[in-house]
């Protein structure tokens, strides 16, 4: 008998040992909820109250009010002695809540006395993890609702399990109620039918991100859209598709409409260049004409004894003649300015700035026109081409058109400068004409060669020659000859890259 009850108290000492050292929370309760027992070391580790501080106090004193009802309802007013689990939070000896899982079951002593066994644990991480769950999944819910975009979600088996409200509504003219529960294949255009569902996946491992398909729209049109694709595991470890489908509805109207101006642009084109090509045949045959009229008049005027002044006007009519030829082929030349670079050559300044006021005195020799310049050498090369005469002569013809002198005045002056470590060619080209105000220094320069219908001779005007200046790669600009007093004459300065002879 002894041998028995020796037995028994080792088999009671092993059991609470075990019941101290686990990390359960484990108290007995009267049906008044005061603690008759506790596991010291895990209510201290997790609760931090010593055995002392909790005996003979009731529970319901550490439970949290608002769950204090469900405590009651489950654990102490329970009909019957089966378990029962509740969630509530219990006050931390510092005075923060702790979530404790509990279970708890109602059993008689030996006394007869009604009592209750809690065994509880921490899930306090739990817990907190669950309401930033919540938090999330309410800041997602609110991003998806109020986004501009569809936000869907499919099942593997093609169905739709959730689409955003208000973007539907939008862009598709549908109500969730009308989508949810039915195929995604039933609302795309057959042309597009195999780009979408699972079949994404070798989609997906090439690397693309967008694809673009036509939906139906509830008012039986497809609308032109643009998805993208991915794939991703839920709660229930089942793949899904999260898709993001966007309205391209007006970006495929801009598209359509550029596409409709490069054809009109290129059919623009190509009636540029036929009118451009006409006009240099018939103007050629114009100055072929005139030429051939010239040489039988002077071959008549050896016979007839014209008066000599004609033997001059006739040398004006075909040095004209001629400028006019060259004036085709460089119009030609420099429509191909904004078509390609323009090839640049080691080109002679002073040779041609000469031919250049030569031909600007002939055309105007009516008027009295005194050009002086001076030179750092007579062997000067800048970069440049056969345009540089036009741009020379543009600049003298202003000069004598804009000028109300009986005597017209300009000075010439080249020299050589330093810029950015290169070395340019700078010519001034000084004049005493009625000059030009501030305000339109700049705008000369941005002006159509056809606003200047006045002048005479058949330059490229101002802003063509500004142009061709910018593809010498050189700068052009206008100041006044007496600083500050614009009255007395412009000064149009010329920068050019100088080059080697060859």
């Amino acid at each position: 008998m002894s041998k028995t009850i020796q037995n028994k108290n080792l088999s009671l000492e092993f059991y609470q040992i075990m019941v101290e050292n686990t990390n359960e929370l484990i108290g007995v309760i009267t049906k008044t909820t005061k603690y008759e027992y506790i596991n010291e070391i895990a209510h201290k580790k997790y609760l931090g109250y010593k055995y002392d501080e909790l005996i003979g106090k009731r529970a319901i004193d550490f439970i949290h009010y608002d769950d204090l009802e469900q405590f009651y309802k489950t654990i102490i007013d329970g009909k019957n002695y089966k378990e029962a689990e509740v969630k509530l939070r219990f006050r931390h000896k510092n005075e923060n809540w702790i979530w404790l899982e509990l279970l708890g079951k109602r059993f008689i002593d030996p006394n007869g006395n009604a009592k209750g066994l809690l065994i509880a644990r921490d899930i306090t991480e739990q817990k907190i993890l669950e309401q930033k769950l919540k938090e999330s999944e309410k800041k997602y819910w609110f991003i998806s609702e109020n986004a501009n975009d569809l936000i869907i979600i499919i099942n593997k088996d093609g169905t739709i399990e959730y689409i955003n409200k208000d973007p539907l509504l939008k862009i598709l003219g549908y109500k969730p109620e009308e989508v949810i529960g039915k195929k995604s294949e039933e609302f795309i255009h057959s042309d597009y039918l195999g780009k979408t569902g699972f079949q994404t996946v070798e989609y997906l491992k090439k690397g693309k991100t967008y694809i673009e398909l036509k939906v139906l729209h509830k008012k039986n049109y497809y609308k032109p859209v643009e998805v993208s694709i991915s794939l991703f595991i839920d709660e229930n470890n089942d793949v899904k598709q999260l898709v993001i489908l966007r309205d391209i509805t007006e970006r495929k109207k801009a598209e359509l409409q550029l596409k409709t101006s490069e054809t009109k642009y290129r059919e623009a084109y190509k009636r540029v260049e036929f009118y451009k090509d006409l006009f240099t045949h018939d103007v050629i045959n114009i100055f072929q004409a005139i030429s051939s009229s010239v040489d039988l008049f002077k071959i008549l005027n050896k016979n007839l004894k014209f008066p000599k002044d004609s033997e001059d006007i006739l040398n004006i009519i075909k040095s004209q003649t001629n400028r006019g030829n060259q004036l085709v082929t460089n119009v030609r030349t420099l429509s191909k300015l904004d078509e390609s670079e323009i090839i640049l050559k080691s080109t002679e300044l002073y040779r041609t700035l000469e031919n250049c006021i030569k031909y600007v005195k002939q055309s105007f020799f009516e008027k009295e026109i005194r050009i002086y310049y001076n030179s750092i050498s007579h062997e000067i090369y800048v970069s440049a081409n056969d345009l540089l005469a036009d741009v020379f002569e543009n600049i003298l013809i202003n000069a004598i058109k804009y000028n109300s002198n009986e005597v017209v005045e300009i000075e010439i002056k080249i020299s050589r400068i330093i810029e950015n470590k290169r070395i340019y060619i700078k010519m001034e080209f000084k004049d005493n004409g009625i000059g030009i105000q501030d305000s339109r220094k700049g705008l000369i320069f941005q002006r159509d060669a056809l606003e200047q219908k006045g002048q005479k001779g058949m330059g490229l005007g101002l802003s063509l020659v500004a142009k061709t200046i910018e593809k010498y790669y050189g700068k052009i600009w206008v100041e006044d000859r007496i600083p500050g007093d614009y009255t007395k004459g412009s000064n149009f300065i010329v920068l050019i890259p100088e080059a080697f002879s060859t």
